[in-house]
């Protein structure tokens, strides 16, 4: 989830649920019928109240939470408009160095450095 570009390139972070103290992206669970993109974009306005739209799709992480099996697919997300969340977490934008500082996990360090490699590449200085 972004909004600017060269300079101004700022990346969304939130509190995660379980910890609030730790930066994460945002994600969540794919609900019946829905596909990952739709609910990438649901999961980022429940969580920040940041409506959004799809760029593409940039990686996937393989975890284990309370001994299950996760593969969370990650997407590149531009900012449309911001409301209300509908959760109660903090949030944060952030340069893509902040954001690499700031995230809890490496595999979210790493979607930034993605993420703003693709975003370089499409608008060069």
């Amino acid at each position: 989830m972004y909004r600017g570009a060269g300079a101004t390139l700022v990346f969304l972070v939130v509190s995660a649920r379980r910890a609030p103290g730790e930066w994460v992206l945002p994600k969540g669970h794919v609900e019946a019928g829905e596909t990952p993109e739709a609910a990438a974009a649901r999961e980022v306005f429940e969580e920040a109240g940041v409506v959004t739209k799809v760029i593409q799709w940039l990686g996937s992480v393989h975890s284990t939470v309370f001994g299950e099996k996760q593969i969370t697919w990650f997407y590149l997300l531009a900012s449309i408009s911001e409301q209300p969340a509908l959760e109660k977490r903090r949030k944060r934008w952030l340069t893509p160095r902040e954001a690499a500082e700031c995230l809890t996990y490496a595999e979210s360090r790493a979607l930034i450095v993605r993420a703003t490699e693709i975003l370089n590449e499409e608008s060069p200085p």
